[in-house]
């Protein structure tokens, strides 16, 4: 922010100080500065969009809304903030891909790197198995991940079961959740207790069917505990 203003104070002082060396020097600055007067309303017609990108840049700074290293999602895509002006955001996404986001055109921005993360694990059995034992093998994994001082640190909240999201013809779904701080901590838990589960899973002889990660959403990621009516 410091060396946008510093550039916008440098490039003003240039000017007006070009305009006065001008007059000193004994020339007639007037038609200069109607000139420059009837050049402005052109560009003030011709900058509409470039005026919106820096006024949204403005209010993204003041507002800290981002910054620098933040894991954001703009317009469906989720990438690195590399670097940030008063005019367009610059990405980079996982591919090394660079992204420039004009900061006008920008709607919802969603910040990854706020505070805390938290996934889902869904673990995905066999719908002929007793769910029950699967559920306490689950459970045995969780409590051995959540007594390791290897991961508990990596851990805001101890790892939680929170039973049978849904019910299907081929499988049933287990879910998981892992609380943690944004950035690598909360991927490397989940792959380390899908490893776990999926070892305790095979050695006992409960079927799988696969099993996947994701973010919730909605109100159920807007509080750290679980939901109302959450199953044991």
């Amino acid at each position: 922010m410091g060396q946008i203003f510093r550039s916008f104070t440098t490039f003003v002082v240039a000017g007006v100080a070009f305009v006065n060396a001008l007059a000193v020097l004994g020339w007639n600055v007037s038609p200069l500065l109607a000139g420059a007067g009837i050049l402005g309303v052109a560009l003030g017609f011709g900058a509409q969009t470039l005026v919106r990108d820096v006024i949204a840049g403005f209010f993204i700074l003041t507002e800290n809304q981002f910054g620098v290293g933040d894991v954001v999602e703009i317009d469906g895509k989720a990438a690195t903030v590399e670097a940030l002006s008063v005019r367009c955001t610059t990405l980079r996404d996982f591919n090394g891909f660079v992204h420039f986001v004009p900061n006008g055109e920008m709607k919802v921005v969603t910040n990854r790197s706020r505070e805390w993360n938290r996934l889902a694990l869904d673990v995905l059995v066999a719908a002929d198995e007793d769910l029950d034992r699967a559920l306490e093998l689950c459970r045995s994994v969780v409590a051995e991940l959540n007594a390791d001082p290897r991961w508990n640190g990596r851990l805001l909240d101890p790892v939680e079961v929170w039973g049978v999201e849904s019910l299907g013809g081929a499988e049933n779904q287990i879910r998981m959740v892992v609380r943690t701080r944004p950035g690598a901590d909360g991927p490397e838990v989940a792959r380390e207790l899908r490893r776990r589960v999926h070892r305790a899973l095979v050695t006992a002889g409960v079927g799988t069917a696969t099993s996947r990660e994701l973010s919730l959403a909605g109100p159920a990621a807007a509080s750290p505990t679980r939901p109302p009516g959450g199953e044991d």
